[in-house]
């Protein structure tokens, strides 16, 4: 095994100039039962990276934060950081967030060379340790949590047919050096190996882990495998780790295409079916296989969806759809349109199949037997015949989604407690503040500001796992607000008092009891000035005390909007607990919730949405405005 060598990093300015100083990731509890289940992970690649700050139109931002465990930020450029915004969304909900590390095409034949070959003198026996102490340093000043590392070149040095395995080897030593560096500056930090290089030094996508990249996943902290696997591949994976690895399955990501090219059961509407599949493929009782979803943004940019966000109307039909590929329900027109196309290439990739079967069958070579009397099987073929179920077929309607197959929605990490949302998903047409509209995109000047503005500096907590009814034609802050209508309730109990859940709170433990306030910005559909019809916060959970009287009358906002205030008390406790956040109103009250806080009593409640006081991109300075 070559030996590392420590060149040293080259010197850097002063720590404090660069982001926010690293802090631990946010945790948040999970039930035990949930000890065995997969992990997540999302791999964001939505038109090369890199476009979703200060944007001068809407773009697709991702919401499920806190239904899966990884976020990557991917692009194509060498090293890709996540941006702060991302960042800042992923942590909020305690999300671990890595960046990308890539070598592609010719220009990353020269760079992974000089990645881990320490001269140009003894080849690959001496590692390079230097670019590995100085993306460690990067991790640490921009406080995300690891690497994706994914090397699709073919390993060694020109002209030297002997170094490919050589470079291949001191590739794993670097990074079983890097991983411990990271978790020496990161405890928490990740590294994961993407499935592409061999440990022969070849390009070869092995679609799971077997002995060509087992070396690769023993010096990490898990492998991404490629997305051509079938049912055999998760087979073989769990074998081998059941001798090599056991306890490791969840370390093993299969990774899943969202736009087909090769995916298990095609992708798009379906990726479920795949989803299902990795976790069908451990015995029960034993740790599952991970998933990684490649670009969900397929969503927007399919083109057999004919997708645009400029123009309110647009962006509606695609959330639709959106809400569909994560949370099912309803189809959509587009599953009908998505279904009959995957259709067609499902015939058309068996009518290659058969093609090629009668051209290897007639080859010349192929028998003995004279082409007069060789005979296909199965003898007859109709290429408009019924096609086999899709996997997965027997799984209940309500489950053919993909949060069925992801963690339950991880509680909101409240470590000092406070929490605040305005329902903002980054992305709109129009901007409120205080119940005021102060960008219209129809009175703009110039017609390419009409097409909205993106910016997950804004993105908000959001109630994923829930199916949430959004309208952009009001709002307090931001572009949008929750829609909660309880006339359905009022059909059946007319004089009932009804409850939405919100959010799961997972807040310290408490050293002294801690008064809260849970403050709700919000506006009725028919305005009542009876204290009844006002809608109010509640929490719920062990240690909560909370009586009625605690309860005040709405107070008047701008723009018709209006705060109600409900207090509440948390008994001492020495464990960090969860709690529920909810809604409690009339049957009959529609109304429009701009905003929910909750803060300790006397403190100035914050928004925790930034607004820019001075320069541009990231290096802007931001101050948080008041609620009310």
């Amino acid at each position: 095994m070559p030996r590392a060598r420590h060149l040293g990093p080259t010197p850097r300015p002063p720590f404090e100039e660069f982001a926010t100083p690293p802090a631990p990731l946010p945790t948040a509890l999970l039930p035990d039962q949930d000890s065995q289940r997969g992990k997540v992970l999302v791999c964001h690649d939505y038109k090369g990276g890199y476009r979703e700050i200060g944007g001068d139109e809407r773009e697709y931002t991702f919401e499920h934060f806190c239904s899966i465990d990884t976020f990557v930020y991917f692009s194509h450029h060498r090293v890709t950081c996540p941006p702060k915004s991302s960042i800042r969304a992923a942590h909020a909900a305690g999300t671990a967030i890595l960046g990308t590390f890539v070598f592609e095409w010719d220009a990353g034949k020269a760079d992974i060379v000089e990645l881990v070959a320490a001269d140009g003198s003894d080849g690959f026996r001496t590692v390079n340790t230097r670019y590995a102490d100085m993306l460690v340093e990067l991790t640490r000043e921009r406080n995300f949590d690891g690497w994706l590392v994914n090397v699709e070149v073919d390993l060694g040095i020109e002209g030297a047919p002997d170094s490919a395995r050589k470079h291949a080897a001191a590739l794993v030593s670097w990074l079983a050096y890097f991983s411990a560096a990271l978790k020496r500056a990161i405890p928490h930090a990740q590294l994961l190996w993407y499935d592409a290089v061999t440990i022969e030094g070849k390009l070869r996508w092995q679609n799971c882990l077997n002995h060509f990249n087992l070396p690769f996943f023993q010096a990490c902290d898990g492998i991404f495998c490629n997305y051509w696997w079938r049912e055999e591949h998760l087979r073989a994976t769990f074998e081998l780790l059941r001798k090599v690895a056991p306890g490791r399955a969840k370390d093993v990501y299969f990774g899943i295409d969202v736009f087909g090219r090769g995916t298990y059961a095609g992708g798009g509407f379906e990726t479920w079916r795949a989803m299902h599949a990795i976790r069908e493929a451990t015995p029960a009782g034993s740790p599952e296989f991970s998933t990684a979803l490649f670009a969900p943004g397929w969503t927007v940019e399919a083109e057999s969806l004919q997708h645009s966000l400029t123009s309110p109307d647009a962006h509606a039909r695609w959330r639709a759809d959106d809400r569909y590929f994560w949370e099912g329900g309803p189809p959509t027109p587009s599953v009908a349109v998505e279904a009959a196309r995957q259709t067609r290439e499902r015939r058309e990739q068996r009518g290659i199949q058969r093609a090629r079967q009668l051209a290897a069958l007639t080859a010349p070579t192929a028998s003995p037997i004279p082409l007069r009397f060789r005979a296909p099987v199965p003898a007859d073929f109709d290429y408009n015949g019924p096609l086999p179920p899709l996997p997965g077929s027997e799984i209940a309607a309500s489950r053919q989604k993909i949060l069925s197959f992801c963690p339950r929605p991880r509680p909101v990490p409240c470590p000092d407690f406070h929490f605040y949302t305005n329902f903002s998903a980054g992305s709109g047409n129009d901007f409120y503040v205080a119940g005021r509209k102060v960008i219209d995109h129809n009175t703009l000047e110039e017609a390419s500001d009409r097409f909205g503005w993106t910016d997950v500096n804004f993105l908000a907590a959001q109630r994923s796992g829930v199916t949430s009814v959004f309208d952009e034609r009001d709002a307090w802050e931001g572009e949008r607000c929750l829609v909660v209508d309880q006339h359905a309730a009022a059909a059946l109990e007319p004089t009932t008092e009804a409850s939405l859940g919100l959010f799961d709170l997972s807040f310290p433990p408490v050293r002294t009891a801690v008064d809260l306030d849970l403050l709700l910005v919000y506006k009725l559909a028919t305005p009542s000035s009876e204290t009844l019809d006002s809608p109010r916060l509640f929490v719920d959970g062990k240690g909560v005390q909370q009586a009625r009287e605690d309860f005040e009358a709405a107070q008047e906002l701008a723009n018709g909007w209006l705060l109600s205030r409900t207090r509440c008390r948390l008994a001492q406790s020495d464990h960090a607990s969860i709690f529920h956040l909810g809604l409690h109103s009339n049957s009959g009250v529609t109304c429009r919730v701009g905003a929910v806080c909750v803060v300790p009593t006397g403190t100035q409640p914050s928004t925790r949405i930034p607004s820019p006081r001075s320069g541009n991109g990231e290096s802007i300075t931001w101050r948080n405005d008041l609620v009310c």
